[in-house]
């Protein structure tokens, strides 16, 4: 929630300069600032759900829970597709708008699969989420090639 929030603001704090940003540095044709400005916000949807997937995905990598994402990654990725092949068979229009609007959703469904594994993760195969740091003495009694060995093979 902290981190939601802190990039929530950095965002908003940011949203007057995008103006300039597209016009200027991007070289944007359509230079009205209503359509700019709609765009950032649409994107800080997709934003802040990939914010919540990220930090499932540190849980799912921390916790050994790799299958978690591979099933995350290709859910995500059908809905995504299903939506290109609508644009491409012009049932969605294809446009500035339209593609923010889906890559904010695919955003926003990987964070829900990914929420809803965890939650599966969490509640039906009993993994705690406590992760247990090692005791700063075993650590540095270790020899390097401990260290290295441990790092890779958890």
């Amino acid at each position: 929630a902290v981190v939601s929030t802190q990039s929530t603001g950095g965002w908003l704090c940011t949203v007057p300069s995008w103006y300039w940003f597209i016009t200027k540095v991007l070289n944007a044709q359509d230079r009205s600032p209503g359509l700019i400005v709609r765009l950032v916000y649409q994107l800080m949807a997709g934003y802040l759900f990939y914010i919540v997937s990220s930090v499932n995905a540190s849980i799912f990598y921390a916790k050994g829970k790799i299958q978690y994402l591979c099933v995350s990654a290709f859910l995500a990725s059908c809905f995504l597709i299903t939506l290109f092949v609508l644009v491409l068979y012009h049932v969605l229009p294809s446009s500035l708008q339209v593609t923010a609007g889906i890559f904010s959703a695919n955003m926003a469904v990987g964070s829900i699969i990914s929420s809803l594994l965890l939650r599966h993760m969490i509640t039906k195969t009993r993994v705690e989420l406590e992760l247990e740091a090692p005791e700063p003495e075993v650590c540095r009694n270790r020899s390097i090639s401990e260290r290295r060995q441990s790092d890779y093979f958890l």
